[in-house]
């Protein structure tokens, strides 16, 4: 019975640390052991690029770094060449 409960313990917390890692994206009965989806066909990258962008806000924010630093880039080479 012990080893049964740690055992429940030890599943809740893998879950939680995956939903964690996946942004809370998981759904309640999401078992551990489904098999995931397909992989998305390149039309339906940008779907599924937005759906993760808008479920994981790390990956919103790690976005809008990236964009900022792209502009400063840009700023940069336009003063020191500018056409």
């Amino acid at each position: 019975r012990r080893d049964r409960d740690l055992a429940r313990r030890r599943k809740a917390g893998a879950r939680a640390a995956l939903n964690a890692l996946a942004g809370g994206c998981l759904a309640k009965g999401t078992r551990l052991s489904d098999p995931l989806p397909a992989s998305p066909s390149p039309s339906d990258l940008d779907d599924a690029i937005r759906r993760a962008m808008g479920c994981h806000p790390r990956l919103l924010r790690l976005a809008a770094q990236l964009e900022r630093r792209y502009a400063t880039i840009d700023r940069e080479r336009t003063a020191w060449w500018p056409d």
